[in-house]
């Protein structure tokens, strides 16, 4: 089957309320959203996303590189394309490599184009954590009980505010509220220098806490946290491609990575990490970077080869005002039930709808 053209184009995501973390306070993000589209009308989608302070000044370089290879997939065929060749051309921006990667690899599951990662892949289901921002305690009491309502039994409390003894007491109320019926990680997004991540760690070591998510932002200082803490230290915003992830895992002295999938690049690059570090007994937990329903829907398909006892961070589906109206994955219960025959049907929906 042929493809006739790729589009692009920026959109702004609005949250339906500021998401608050350590380092940022943010109302919207902006996207590349990328549309395939073959001879018969059907439009394959993916996602160049981006954060605040991560590749959004990059989105008119993305752009100029999308408007010079488009002409690549003007009128031919998928195997016509020279993609080893051009995904090299966009490696130094790993979101519009994953992106255009995202599209292409829509388009050939959707014709059963054989994808050599997808063999005995495993089923569903996938268990996900709920998340909650910087916001004062009654507030983040209210998003828990409003989440356990739900069925989520998994949560990530965003810690790092200015005075380490209101995220003690809302550890301290959380643990009085729920006991042993939730499980709890903690993430600090890098707010900490390393002589206070310490002492507020040893602090928390009264707590049953799964892991204690990128609390410095230095990695020599990250991994030295692993020598003099009793709990798990996972790295997140030290891992931004997929060279950095592959230190990491040779390295072998981080345990819990955190990987966020649209900021990493080549799909197939993103399975062979999950697959290695797995062979190495080291946790991946495959997160969300806020994207949209477009970016958003591949997302459990990392999370299946990466299951093990932990949940993932995708619990995202509900916090634009302005989302895609297209089909994505849902959460019911704290779990995602998902499987590749399920990925292709979404993949089929999605391919009828003009978002453009």
């Amino acid at each position: 089957m042929n493809i006739s053209e790729l589009k692009y184009f920026r959109y702004k995501l609005n949250f339906n309320s500021n998401f608050t973390n350590s380092k940022f306070s943010f109302e919207s993000k902006n996207i590349i959203v990328i549309q395939l589209t073959d001879k018969l009308g059907n439009k394959f989608y993916g996602e160049c996303t981006t954060l605040p302070g991560l590749y959004e000044n990059e989105i008119p370089a993305m752009e100029n590189l999308l408007e010079k290879i488009k002409r690549h997939f003007t009128n031919t065929g998928i195997h016509n394309i020279n993609l080893a060749e051009l995904y090299n051309d966009l490696e130094k921006f790993p979101p519009l490599l994953f992106g255009l990667d995202q599209a292409v690899f829509n388009f050939k599951i959707n014709y059963n184009l054989p994808l050599e990662i997808l063999s005995g892949f495993p089923d569903g289901p996938v268990s996900v954590n709920a998340v909650t921002g910087i916001n004062n305690l009654e507030m983040v009491l209210r998003e828990i009980a409003e989440f356990y309502n739900k069925g989520y039994r998994s949560f990530k409390i965003k810690l790092g505010r200015e005075n380490f003894d209101d995220d003690y007491k809302l550890l301290k109320k959380i643990q009085k509220i729920y006991g042993n019926d939730i499980r709890i990680r903690v993430d600090i997004n890098g707010k900490w220098n390393f002589e206070n991540a310490k002492n507020n760690i040893e602090q928390l070591s009264e707590f049953k806490i799964e892991f204690v998510e990128q609390p410095v932002s230095n990695k020599n200082d990250l991994i030295a946290l692993t020598k003099n803490s009793n709990l798990n230290i996972a790295a997140d915003e030290s891992i931004r491609n997929l060279h950095e992830a592959e230190n990491f895992i040779e390295e072998g002295k981080i345990k819990f990575l955190v990987l966020k999938p649209a900021l990493l690049g080549k799909i197939s690059g993103i399975f062979s990490i999950i697959k290695t570090a797995k062979e190495k007994n080291i946790n991946i937990i495959i997160s969300s970077s806020f994207e949209s329903s477009v970016g958003r829907s591949i997302l459990p398909l990392f999370a299946l080869p990466a299951q093990k006892n932990y949940a993932h961070g995708l619990a995202t589906g509900n916090i634009f005002s302005n989302d895609f109206p297209i089909p994505s994955y849902k959460v019911t219960n704290g779990v995602i039930n998902f499987n590749i025959t399920k990925y292709k049907n979404l993949i089929s929906g999605q391919s009828k709808i003009d978002i453009l």
